[in-house]
């Protein structure tokens, strides 16, 4: 078995057994590039036809919905909210706030009704306690003043 065959077991195997703390270290660990041991997995190297950290990621979604594994699935959609929602809360910075923020979209945690609410009342709350820090950043880089967007026109909600 390669490499990338058992870091995608591994991390399947994660997600079945719902290691939510596990699965966020791991996934954190291939967002950013590490190669060491996170939880018994080795993060394999890029392979040439690989775009970025994500693919593999990527990946084992996919063969998580082909099995339909609704469990499974949800597992990885709350690691990725959580490390989401930690990255915010912390001030992480920008590069992998927007990493951790592609694998929420790709994993469509939107699609879970839990997960979407959770997500959306601790964004609303970030949002309407002036929570500063990386708002401030992350309008900026976009090139917006805070003053500008509040969390109404943020949500679409009028």
């Amino acid at each position: 078995m390669s490499v990338h065959q058992q870091y995608i077991s591994g991390l399947i195997q994660l997600a079945r057994e719902g290691r939510i703390e596990a699965l966020k270290a791991v996934l954190a660990a291939r967002i950013r590039g590490e190669t060491g041991s996170v939880y018994g997995l080795v993060s394999p190297a890029l392979e040439r036809d690989e775009p970025d950290n994500h693919a593999i990621l990527y990946l084992v979604f996919s063969t998580l919905l082909s099995q339909r594994d609704s469990k499974s699935i949800e597992h990885l959609r709350r690691a990725a909210s959580e490390l989401l929602m930690t990255g915010l809360s912390t001030g992480a910075d920008l590069d992998g706030l927007q990493a951790v923020a592609r694998l929420v979209g790709h994993f469509r945690v939107v699609d879970s009704e839990e997960l979407r609410q959770l997500l959306m009342q601790q964004l609303y709350g970030f949002l309407e306690s002036g929570f500063e820090l990386p708002w401030d950043r992350l309008m900026s880089s976009k090139g917006m003043r805070w003053s500008e967007r509040r969390s109404h026109s943020t949500f679409g909600w009028r």
